[in-house]
């Protein structure tokens, strides 16, 4: 369970740090 919640977390920083990328002119 550990290794899923992990992994959960990790896709949201992912999702997030793709947004960024894809408009560095916003941040």
């Amino acid at each position: 369970m550990s290794e899923i919640v992990i992994r959960h977390a990790e896709t949201r920083d992912y999702e997030a740090i793709r947004r960024i990328h894809a408009q560095p002119e916003v941040y």
